[in-house]
């Protein structure tokens, strides 16, 4: 038996994505405040500091000269007054029983219970931001999670001279419990009291549970011969309680094997130079119920209240037929050991997932689940993507002696992730949601964007390829399309060997195409590591990287943007358009500027400014991830000591990132996107480890 426990006090700053554009995310207001203004009160006609009546420094809000920004909002002041904390308490316990019996069997029986309390509790002031309105805030979130597992295995393993065996079958279930409980008040008594107590209006009040159970019948069964060819096999049949009783269950299969080549016969003539080489193969398949709803199969209704009268209105349509999604993976490597120092992996990985969980539309008479939108959906198993790639590990002793060893490692993986199926009203058209588009060929990730064309050299105003498929350019009216307005329209005679050739650009999104521009996913991905030892120091260095991929900067488009109201700009503007260039014409075949910034104007920040291809970067990185060095002292320190171990380390996490552009964090989202939200921490560790 075992039973541990812990409590957890932690004090919240908002920084996440989530919050990017929140006055309260410090990552924001530090980024966007115009460094003009000041943190503290001053006086304007002399520039001396005003101090309050006990002689303290007072903080700038804005009011008193009618800050244009951020008025009546201040990041420090306002994260010095508020509070968000969360206070967690969790207890694990475990028993677990073996019992071996008729020699080569043994039956465990194993049972867990997990219960875990977290009370969230914010106030925001009512001196300055988001509390000041209310005359004060403050809100209570409860959740009370309870989970457990009970297990019972049994395993049955024999040798025959070569031959070895081993079989297992087991039965799991599986519970969980959610309660969540929010109070949320305003209208404080006393100045800075959190307690709910001090506020005398309920403005929300809310609870609710979510219960879900599965249980499974597992059975694995493992074969060798020799340590040399090994086969594996397993079946595993699950129940979920997210699908309708008819369709609860799935079953589940893998298979593998793999060869020790070097144990042949044939390879001993070889083995001082191919010290191991192992080829494997794998395929398998695994159950996913956890892109549905604790409550997926059933028809739900939300609940709310009108001048304390109860409503209720529906939320969703019955969906009896869905079932497990399914995710395969088949692969196939080739591991081996060279000259007593390389080690090489090659790996290709196919992963595939079925079944996917889509919302189809019906007919509004069966009943509308949206609470904004004209419409009606079930959930249906319709989609399927692939995910395919290759994967190479390789380490190499450089030197190996006595004294010295040093190793170094390269790990490259490539990716390339395919929508395979989609659901039928979706196939023409795809799905645009956002920046990107789900269409059948193409992946999860790539972006669906307005085309950037570059700066009109004429007049420093951002261009953009048009959409002629929704528009036609003229007089004449083409069936199926819209005039494309003249005022957001340019035309450039361009001369094509001696034939004049009108090319066409919108000054407007609103009116420009939407096409393919690139994945977030990188070309390669890995890691780069060295470890040195000498004596008794060690010393190594764990580097991470991505090449290739797109990421959208919506930080970098904030900055770029000039707007009526003052914020903080990024020193590239600098090299905006500035007038037309000496020799330009209107017919320059070099009139168009790719990769130019558009003029500096407020009035046009919103064409010129526009989420587009413009602001699609690259989001190659290479970051120092880990710098360790340790020295174990020798024998015979310890053994004055009388102790039997004794060694120091110092160690830094995230010691560097290096991308294209300074703050941007490729890493924030498998997604591709930045915003102004918490990079990660550098991290400066110091131990020391005794042994007695």
């Amino acid at each position: 038996m075992s039973l541990s426990g812990s409590h957890q006090v932690s004090n919240y700053t908002t920084g996440d994505a989530s919050s990017a554009t929140a006055y309260i995310n410090p990552f924001y207001y530090a980024r966007n405040m115009a460094p003009i203004y000041p943190v503290y009160l001053h006086d304007m006609s002399t520039g001396e500091l005003i101090y309050d009546a006990n002689g303290n420094k007072q903080y700038d809000r804005g009011s008193l000269y009618a800050r244009p920004q951020n008025l009546d909002r201040h990041i420090v002041w306002e994260t010095e007054l508020n509070m968000d904390r969360t206070y967690r308490s969790t207890m694990q316990s475990q028993v677990y029983m073996d019992i071996s019996f008729l020699k080569d069997f043994k039956f465990s029986v194993k049972g867990d219970l997990n219960t875990r309390n977290s009370e969230n509790q914010t106030y925001n002031n009512a001196t300055i931001g988001d509390g000041a309105g209310n005359s004060g805030r403050a809100s209570r979130t409860m959740y009370r999670y309870k989970n457990y597992t009970t297990q019972q295995q049994l395993t049955w393993d024999k040798e025959f001279g070569l031959h070895k065996l081993d079989v297992f079958a087991g039965h799991e279930n599986y519970n969980y419990n959610y309660a969540y409980t929010y109070g949320y008040k305003t209208t404080e008594t006393f100045e800075g009291g959190t307690e709910l107590i001090n506020f005398t209006n309920i403005t929300s009040l809310d609870g609710y549970q979510n219960n879900y159970r599965t249980e499974s019948y597992l059975s694995r069964a493992r074969y060798n011969y020799d340590s040399k060819y090994f086969l594996e096999g397993s079946f595993r049949r699950d129940g979920s309680s997210r699908f309708y009783k008819d369709n609860r269950w799935g079953n589940f299969w893998s298979v593998g094997s793999s060869w020790t080549i070097t144990k042949e016969n044939f390879m001993r003539p070889y083995l001082d130079k191919i010290n191991m080489l192992k080829l494997r193969a794998s395929y398998g398949e695994v159950g996913n119920d956890a892109s549905v709803d604790y409550y997926g199969y059933m028809a739900l209704y939300g609940m709310d209240q009108n001048a304390n009268i109860g409503a209720s209105y529906k939320t969703q349509n019955e969906a009896l037929d869905i079932q497990w999604e399914t995710s395969s993976s088949f692969g196939v490597a080739l591991e081996g050991t060279f000259f007593k120092r390389a080690n090489l992996t090659v790996e290709y990985f196919d992963k595939r997932s079925q079944d996917l969980l889509f919302n189809v539309y019906l007919p509004l008479s069966a009943g509308g689940t949206s609470t904004s939108n004209a419409e009606a959906t079930i959930t249906k198993n319709l989609g399927s993507v692939s995910n395919r790639g290759v994967e190479i590990i390789f380490d190499v002793n450089v030197i190996k002696n006595h004294d010295w060893k040093w190793n170094l490692g390269v790990n490259a993986t490539t990716l390339k992730n395919k929508i395979v199926t989609l659901p039928e009203q979706n196939r023409a058209n795809g799905i645009v949601t956002g920046n990107n588009k789900y269409m059948e060929g193409h992946g999860i990730y790539d972006f669906w964007m307005y085309q950037y064309s570059g700066v009109d050299q004429m007049t420093g105003r951002a261009l953009y390829e048009p959409d002629l498929d929704k528009y036609y350019i003229g007089d004449v009216a083409v069936a199926g399309k819209t005039q494309f307005p003249s005022a957001y329209l340019v035309t450039i005679d361009k001369n094509n060997s001696g034939t004049i050739e009108k090319k066409y650009y919108s000054t407007y999104t609103t009116y420009a195409k939407k096409d393919w521009s690139g994945s977030a996913i990188p070309d390669v991905y890995g890691s780069l590591s060295s470890s040195l030892s000498y004596k008794n120091f060690d010393f190594s260095v764990l580097c991470t990287y991505s090449l290739g991929g797109k990421t959208l900067d919506y930080s970098y488009q904030s900055l770029m943007s000039v707007t009526a109201t003052t914020h903080a700009l990024h020193s590239d503007l600098l090299k905006a358009w500035n007038g037309v260039p000496a020799g330009m014409t209107e017919s320059s075949s070099d009139r168009i500027d790719p990769n130019g910034i558009p003029v500096i104007n407020y009035g046009l920040s919103t064409y010129s400014d526009a989420l587009s291809t413009r602001f699609l970067k690259d989001a190659s990185y290479m970051v120092v991830k880990n710098v360790a060095i340790n020295y174990n002292f020798p024998k015979s320190i310890t053994d004055r000591l009388d102790i039997g171990n004794l060694s120091v380390n110092l160690s830094i996490e995230n010691l560097a990132t290096f991308t294209k552009l300074r703050g941007m964090n490729p890493q924030q989202s498998f997604a591709g996107t930045n915003n102004n939200a918490f990079v990660t921490a550098r991290v400066f560790s110091m131990g020391i480890n005794v042994k007695l």
